[in-house]
């Protein structure tokens, strides 16, 4: 029996800083749908969050005090049952009991089920985690929902267990309130920023954005440019983020390379304005919130071909695309954009602040509420 009606679970593996976008994005949706009047509580690894609309920001690690006992999740106590994110232990345990419950579930496995990494010995245990975990929710989930075509299409699983019940819904965002600070247009133009966000593995591409940055540097000695790299490695990558920091000491680069550590919510603002382009060169991205992000405080954006939010920008945005990862043409496409860069950065002030509608909005919530709370589909 439902008790509390207009009430979603949202089942995620971390709801904190510092674990990628799913988190955020999960935070994001729970604002969003409570404009609607639907209340979003999270469950995760950490612990239970109810109203999860009514926090600031993510909880600053797994210790906070906003995480209540898990214990007290009854999936019946739910219009509908939300996994969000892969590789998720806890999603098998809740997405069981709402299909035994009867409670609508919806999936979104986000990236990491299109382009699987292989590059440990540990990685293996991703095949089991796929047959069992992954592989229940897909088949028994109500609707699988992907955050962009680019999703869709490079979701390994086969479509026949999916095809029927899915829908291509673009993560909600709405950026935080924008506090006064130094005018973009005045700062000192003697040096160009480049700047790169993101949890550092192979996949997000630091290791060819290095490489082109310094062939760049090499072509344009005169220059004076600077790369700042936010973010920290993903546990078993520290060897990948090791090995980058030793291409740049042989290359002569290390001076030019700073490097920013965890960039938590509140220092976000700044970091993107210290920038003149922002650099988004993953292999992959379901999605991609640091586009968005740095869009919103009004800096333009190179991102690879394969990062989905680039479907559902207007096509005006400030956003240039990397066709390929290699050196000399992330090199090359510096090369064009940096003589412009006054420019092309009077395009990104237009969209300082600015929301875009396929992405906020309760038309956008409508979209989520029709998906979440949809009766089960038979594929």
């Amino acid at each position: 029996m439902i008790v509390c009606p207009g009430r979603v679970l949202i089942v995620t593996q971390y709801f904190c800083e510092g674990n990628g976008g799913t988190p955020e994005a999960a935070r994001l949706l729970a604002c969003q749908m409570a404009e609607i009047g639907i209340i979003c509580d999270v469950v995760c690894t950490q612990g239970f969050v109810p109203a999860a609309h009514q926090l600031d920001g993510l909880p600053a690690d797994k210790e906070s005090e906003v995480f209540r006992p898990r214990q007290q999740v009854s999936v019946t106590n739910y219009n509908a049952v939300f996994v969000t994110g892969s590789w998720n232990m806890i999603a098998f345990y809740y997405g069981i009991r709402a299909f035994a419950a009867a409670v609508p579930l919806t999936y979104a496995a986000k990236g990491n089920l299109c382009r699987i990494d292989f590059e440990r010995w540990r990685d293996f245990k991703k095949v089991i985690y796929l047959i069992l975990v992954e592989g229940f929710l897909v088949t028994f989930s109500d609707r699988i929902i992907f955050s962009s075509r680019a999703e869709r299409d490079n979701f390994v699983v086969p479509q026949f267990l999916w095809g029927k019940k899915c829908v291509v819904l673009p993560e909600p965002f709405r950026g935080p309130p924008l506090r006064p600070g130094l005018s973009i247009d005045a700062r000192n133009r003697d040096i160009i920023t480049l700047g790169f966000l993101a949890e550092i593995s192979a996949r997000k591409g630091l290791r060819e954005l290095v490489e082109g940055f310094v062939l760049f540097r090499s072509q344009n000695p005169a220059l004076k440019v600077r790369l700042l790299v936010g973010g920290t490695a993903r546990p078993g990558s520290e060897g990948y983020l090791e090995k980058i920091r030793e291409y740049l000491k042989r290359g002569g680069c290390a001076d030019h390379v700073i490097w920013c550590g965890a960039v938590r919510k509140g220092d976000r603002q700044a970091f993107y304005e210290n920038l003149d382009l922002f650099v988004c060169p993953s292999r992959f991205e379901s999605f991609g919130l640091t586009p968005l992000e740095a869009l919103w405080y009004g800096i333009p954006v190179v991102i690879g071909r394969q990062v989905g939010v680039y479907e559902f920008l207007p096509a005006d945005a400030p956003v240039y695309v990397l066709e390929s990862l290699c050196a000399e043409f992330i090199a090359n496409v510096l090369s064009s954009l940096v003589p412009e860069l006054a420019q092309i950065g009077k395009r990104a002030r237009r969209f300082r602040g600015k929301s875009f509608p396929a992405l906020s909005g309760s038309a956008h919530a409508q979209l989520f509420e029709s998906a979440l709370f949809s009766r089960r589909v038979t594929p």
